[in-house]
C-alpha cells in the first residue's frame, strides 16, 4: 500500500456571474483542483465546474483568489 501526501487546502475565491453579481465562496482544493457548485441569488444561474488553479485564465468566468 502506497502512502501519499494529500494537498488539501481551502481557498476563498470571488466569482463574477454573467449577470455581474460578485459572489464570495470557499472551496476545498485537492492537488490544485477545486469544484465550484454555486447558485447566483440574483439571476438563479447555477454553475458547476471543476477549476484547475494552475490555469485560471482558461476558465469561462472571472475568478479571483482572495
Amino acid at each position: 500500500m502506497l502512502k501519499q501526501d494529500l494537498e488539501l487546502q481551502f481557498k476563498t475565491i470571488k466569482f463574477v456571474c454573467k449577470c455581474g453579481n460578485t459572489i464570495t465562496e470557499t472551496l476545498l482544493v485537492w492537488n490544485k483542483t477545486g469544484f465550484l457548485d454555486i447558485k447566483c441569488p440574483v439571476c438563479n444561474l447555477r454553475i458547476t465546474k471543476t477549476i484547475d488553479f494552475d490555469d485560471l485564465d482558461g476558465f469561462d468566468y472571472k475568478i479571483t483568489l482572495e
